[in-house]
């Protein structure tokens, strides 16, 4: 095999493609003018890297790094005494943080799981278990800060709570966003018909990391929701699967033995906007940390060895829990009563699920929350 360029060979990447590598002789054969050209297993090309197995793991490591490279644009800002609101803290996300999770997600994220089957509670192959599971934790520690709760606070809470799409549902979404483009000639008629010339060969159809995996997973949200999401308006489409998500994560999150303290106060999983008006970063901490059972009372800290003893800390002989600080210990009750004013005005219950969730409660909750902890 001989050919000859005027580019200096070392700019260019050969590879072995497939899963069957070539015999080890082969690559002494190969000439590009005078020499052998290097033979990689790694390649970048347009920010997506490449490997020689098309599993893209690499790339996916490579998205962790970046992440890492560019975190401090929200944990510079995201203490739990000190810093930027919730709302702020949220939009630093998607606008530094989430795009980098984007970028070329299209091509593996339906590789991480079975492609017949893409669903939440599915596991993570084996041999991507790893690498997403980088991407996994870099998520939720970045959810968490924005709403400055402690690590180790429940994952599927955390997200309940601020209204995200886990990341594999984000990054499906994304992809799924593509798929229709280029289903309806929106990426191009060269790319749709490539698209339909697929679905037409059975072989290739079955085989393929993309265009199947977004069909099925579209087909039953779709079912799910009611609503045929492929013939969705480009405007319709992002709210349309979102919707159907949510219902199906909404399941999920029904069917959970973990996190029922959060599960009473928010039972669906749902997009939520987060309130700007905040009292202070330490309150509107503590508000999260109270709807996410992290609140730190006696009774949670003395079982995690931070605390002498589990009682309230005004003498009341009770334990110090959620329940005891919001509606039984007597040294809150005047604040305690304005917010029962706040509910007969509103024609509230005076809940936990009104309290920690209804914005109209949240500046005298932290009000009240500041009076328990300063």
């Amino acid at each position: 095999m001989l050919n000859s360029v005027v580019f200096d060979f070392n700019k260019f990447h050969i590879f072995d493609l497939g899963r069957h590598s070539l015999p080890s002789n082969f690559h002494a054969k190969v000439f590009f003018g005078p020499d052998n050209p290097p033979w990689s297993s790694v390649a970048k090309y347009l920010g997506l890297v490449f490997d020689s197995k098309l599993t893209f793991i690499k790339m996916m490591l490579n998205v962790h790094s970046r992440l890492v490279q560019r975190g401090w644009r929200l944990f510079n800002h995201c203490g739990r005494t000190s810093g930027a609101n919730p709302k702020c803290l949220e939009n630093i996300f998607k606008i530094w943080i989430l795009p980098v999770f984007d970028y070329a997600s299209a091509i593996w994220i339906f590789r991480i799981k079975d492609l017949n089957c893409f669903h939440h509670s599915a596991p993570v192959l084996g041999k991507y278990k790893k690498a997403f599971g980088k991407l996994e934790c870099f998520y939720m520690k970045c959810a968490r800060n924005v709403l400055g709760v402690p690590p180790g606070t429940a994952n599927m809470a955390v997200l309940v709570r601020l209204g995200w799409l886990p990341l594999d549902y984000f990054l499906a979404m994304r992809a799924c966003l593509w798929y229709l483009k280029v289903l309806n000639g929106e990426a191009g008629l060269s790319v749709k018909k490539l698209a339909f010339d697929i679905y037409a060969e059975d072989e290739l159809w079955s085989n393929t990391c993309l265009f199947k995996p977004a069909f099925l997973f579209l087909t039953r949200l779709s079912k799910i929701s009611g609503v045929n999401i492929f013939v969705l308006s480009p405007k319709e489409r992002v709210a349309g699967i979102k919707k159907a998500m949510f219902l199906e994560l909404t399941s999920i999150w029904v069917a959970s033995p973990l996190s029922r303290f959060s599960y009473v106060i928010q039972p669906t999983w749902e997009p939520v906007i987060l309130n700007r008006s905040i009292l202070s970063k330490m309150s509107t901490s503590y508000y999260h940390q109270y709807a996410l059972n992290r609140a730190p009372l006696n009774d949670r800290l003395f079982k995690i060895k931070k605390a002498a003893n589990p009682h309230c800390r005004n003498g009341c002989n009770k334990l110090e829990t959620i329940d005891h600080v919001l509606f039984h210990c007597k040294f809150y009750s005047p604040i305690r009563n304005e917010i029962k004013k706040l509910c007969s005005k509103t024609k509230l219950k005076f809940n936990l699920a009104n309290l920690l969730v209804d914005k109209q409660f949240q500046l005298l909750m932290e009000t009240f929350l500041l009076k328990v902890h300063i």
